[in-house]
């Protein structure tokens, strides 16, 4: 659910001035998604995973897989850039400008989560389907 909420949430923040999403409890409500991610990187490196039908749970073949997997996704994903980046680009030039609109696309990123979803859910449909 929290994804679909960021899938909502981001693009509106990226593209539009809307103050209600300033209010003291989105943004009270924005940094528990911000912390719930951060902690799913952590998490990640102790969940185990299926690979050709067999499932691996030993840490030593865990965190090697998630860190070729989607461990650089996650880490740019979970970056509260809200905390990190100005509200606006009032006063920036040249490459401080540039910078600053690169970095608030890399918002997206965490859009990239949900091809992760549709992963595991495909995975899910195919365990159903093949019991």
């Amino acid at each position: 659910l929290l994804i679909l909420y960021q899938t909502i949430l981001i693009p509106i923040r990226l593209f539009f001035t809307v103050e209600a999403v300033d209010h003291p409890v989105w943004t009270s409500f924005n940094t528990v998604v911000d912390a719930y991610f951060i902690a799913d990187i952590v998490v990640n490196f102790r969940s185990g995973y299926v690979e050709k039908g067999v499932m691996y749970l030993r840490w030593s073949d865990i965190w090697p897989h998630y860190l070729r997997g989607w461990f650089m996704i996650d880490c740019v994903a979970s970056v509260p850039w809200d905390w990190i980046l100005p509200e606006n680009d009032e006063g920036m030039q040249g490459e401080e400008l540039r910078a600053f609109k690169i970095l608030k696309v890399l918002r997206i990123a965490r859009l990239v989560r949900l091809a992760r979803l549709r992963a595991m859910v495909q995975k899910v449909e195919d365990r159903i389907d093949s019991e």
